[in-house]
């Protein structure tokens, strides 16, 4: 079995059928994912220099921290990741590459951000003050996986933003395998965190090569969590194929890791409630032994299934021609970052 049964014991508990209205079939839907993802809400870029990868300042993170806050539903992942990321950064498995684009003399009405996957190209240390060799991996078309388009900074550097904005962290945590024999910890590596961002603050460095600090607050959105392929884990209770909707709300990390709250048998809800009519929640239906959302309820009582309106997973619903399943999970992340030499 892909869970233990402490968990499945703890979904069996939950109360209620999460029943509720089908879709009238008056929103207007396109398909997924022949249409491509859903048109992402982000700020316009707020001009300057094209963010055209190599070509601004190259950084990496030196160091990331899950804060410890109330409206930071990570923070309980925080004493199973902030060991492990340290780890990484110092032995260079872990790479967050970045790139500041027109960067200029404070004060800055218009400072970017973009955020890549990357990897070590030599020796690495990110905790250290010597610039490592970093090769960037632009996706597909190029640019970058993430970005923040319309940042500023002020008098003595501190950073503020100006629009929403987009960052997908990756970082390593652990997770207890409910099985005899071996580690009693599984390290997941390769999940992605796909961070809605409403607000930063933070300062750049005096010398302008990189930031002292950026604190990132936000949210992860179901749509978003629906495109991003899970890792593969026991402890995580995913197989090939699973999303990291499916490992969030049909599966361990929703249920026992980040506390989300049960609604109805299979069902939990998302934590805030973005658009204002109620909270979503997501479902695993079936009676089987794989654990993936196959119902999406939205605040309003219309539930969708896959495949409902031509649209395979229904998280990428739309309405209106915008993505309707995008109440989040809050989400903060504490990053410095210094100087990097990006390699072909």
């Amino acid at each position: 079995m892909r869970r233990a049964a402490a968990w499945i014991a703890l979904a069996a508990a939950a109360c209620g059928d999460g029943a509720a209205a089908r879709d009238a079939g008056g929103d207007s839907y396109a398909p997924h994912p022949d249409a491509g993802p859903p048109r992402v809400d982000e700020a316009d870029d707020c001009g300057g220099a094209a963010m055209t990868p190599g070509t601004g300042t190259p950084l990496a993170a030196s160091e990331l921290q899950i804060p410890f806050t109330a409206d930071n539903r990570l923070s309980f992942l925080a004493d199973s990741a902030n060991v492990p990321i340290l780890q990484g950064l110092a032995a260079g498995t872990l790479v967050l590459p970045f790139e500041l684009f027109d960067r200029g003399p404070e004060p800055d009405a218009c400072l970017k951000l973009a955020l890549y996957r990357g990897a070590c190209a030599g020796s690495c240390d990110f905790t250290d003050d010597l610039p490592d060799p970093v090769r960037i991996e632009a996706p597909a078309g190029g640019g970058s996986v993430s970005r923040l388009r319309a940042m500023r900074s002020g008098p003595a550097g501190e950073l503020a933003l100006d629009g929403p904005g987009y960052l997908e962290v990756t970082f390593p945590f652990l997770l207890p395998v409910f099985f005899p024999g071996g580690d009693p910890f599984e390290r997941i590596e390769g999940f992605a965190f796909p961070i809605s961002v409403t607000q930063v603050s933070g300062a750049l460095t005096p010398s302008g090569d990189g930031f002292a600090m950026l604190h990132v607050t936000g949210v992860l959105q179901p749509f978003r969590l629906g495109q991003l392929e899970a890792p593969v884990s026991d402890a995580l209770g995913t197989g090939s194929g699973d999303s990291e909707l499916d490992a969030v709300f049909a599966n361990v990390l929703g249920r026992s890791v980040l506390f989300l709250q049960p609604a109805g048998s299979g069902c939990l809800f998302a934590e805030v409630d973005v658009d204002g009519d109620g909270l979503e929640a997501f479902c695993d239906s079936r009676a089987d032994a794989v654990f993936r959302v196959d119902t999406c309820i939205d605040g309003n009582g219309v539930a969708l299934r896959d495949g409902d309106n031509g649209v395979a997973d229904c998280s990428q619903a739309l309405r209106h021609g915008r993505p309707r399943f995008v109440d989040g999970i809050t989400a903060q992340v504490v990053i410095s970052a210094r100087p990097a030499a990006f390699t072909p």
